[in-house]
């Protein structure tokens, strides 16, 4: 009996043991010896770079081949590689839930419960949230609030994407792919030295829909059309080995009708006008739509990061500002006759001021302390 009691723990160990080894978001695996490695994966959970086992909080990271590996290429994507969230799309806006924590809406006056950061810099808006990456260093998850240490009171958790940064070896990766509905997608990173202390990179991403998945039957025109192109630039200045100045700038530009076209429900009907035929779905990806929707969305934002060394203490200062402007047109009814079409404009723009003082990396004693400023326009 108590061989078999020690034999079924020997089982269900080595069992969980292959469950953690294949977790994706949480390590690598060690070439030719399927053992997972831990000690590469440095997280910034607390605010300071960590070795992930050293962190006593819920947060999964994955690395730049993980992405590649996985097909995560926006945030939508990501749900691929990250147990208990999901990333879902309501009109122009994400709506991302972690562990059934979520925002149903993506207006521009509801903050998302799932913060979204990107270098270090909040996103307040699930409008700003859609859009792709080719630069991914790593991508951190965490689960639970996390309101003391991200500024925001994030009730469900956090997403923090992180770019690569400047390097002053010069490289350069360029890819291009082409599929089905004439789409097509390009990208391009490339860092390099610009003087012995200044290091810069840039990253463009485009692609484009020609064909749309289906056809507004009223105007002849097709649906779900897209475009998004996008760009992204950092400055890396490091005159001292205490001294960083990271400055970064962003610009994309989506167009597109997705989750924006409106269609009558299989199995329902409607009479646009007394006395005429009544109206059916005309197909999944087909409209009847007297105008075709469309949305335009422009984001651009800018970041100006400073740390400098001040012996035991390291202090941090984040300065990000962004804009979004987006337009939107579609049929609320459904109809072919015009009824009920929607315009809509929004504007949004965000300033923040974090100071962060925290120990040195050596010090015994771990601690930080910061200050935050938020105001949106």
């Amino acid at each position: 009996m108590r061989k078999s009691l020690l034999a079924w723990l020997a089982a269900g160990t080595a069992l969980t043991g292959t469950a953690l080894a294949g977790a994706p978001a949480m390590a690598q695996t060690a070439p030719g010896t399927g053992v997972t490695e831990l000690s590469d994966i440095v997280v910034t959970a607390n605010r300071r770079e960590e070795r992930l086992q050293h962190v006593p909080t819920a947060v999964q990271a994955i690395t730049a081949e993980t992405t590649k590996q996985r097909g995560v290429v926006d945030l939508q994507t990501l749900r691929t590689a990250i147990p208990s969230l999901t990333f879902d799309r309501q009109t122009n806006a994400a709506t991302p839930f972690l562990r059934g924590v979520g925002t149903q809406t993506g207006s521009l006056s509801n903050e998302p419960s799932i913060a979204l950061y990107v270098d270090n810099v909040y996103i307040g808006t699930g409008m700003g949230s859609l859009f792709d990456f080719n630069n991914i260093s790593r991508i951190e998850v965490l689960k639970g609030p996390q309101g003391t240490l991200f500024g925001r009171n994030a009730v469900g958790g956090v997403i923090h994407v992180l770019t690569r940064d400047p390097t002053h070896e010069p490289s350069m990766d360029v890819d291009m792919g082409i599929a089905n509905y004439k789409t097509w997608s390009a990208n391009l990173y490339a860092t390099g030295s610009l003087s012995d202390t200044l290091a810069a990179n840039v990253a463009l991403h485009a692609t484009k829909r020609g064909d749309g998945w289906g056809r507004n039957l009223n105007t002849g025109n097709d649906t779900y059309r897209m475009s998004d192109y996008a760009a992204r630039v950092k400055l890396l200045w490091t005159p001292t080995d205490d001294t960083r100045v990271l400055l970064s700038g962003d610009v994309d530009q989506y167009k597109g009708d997705e989750g924006i076209t409106r269609t009558m429900i299989p199995g329902t009907f409607s009479h646009p006008a007394t006395g005429a035929a009544a109206v059916g779905n005309p197909g999944f990806y087909n409209a009847l739509n007297s105008v075709d929707a469309f949305n335009n969305v422009h984001i651009a934002g800018a970041s100006l990061q400073v740390g400098h060394g001040l012996g035991a203490v390291n202090l941090t200062s984040i300065t990000p500002y962004r804009s979004l402007h987006s337009k939107n047109a579609l049929d609320s009814d459904a109809l072919p006759r015009v009824t009920q079409q929607v315009f809509i404009r929004n504007r949004l723009h965000t300033f923040t001021q974090e100071l962060q003082l925290k120990s040195a990396t050596e010090s015994r004693l771990s601690w930080i302390l910061g200050g935050y400023f938020f105001r949106s326009t």
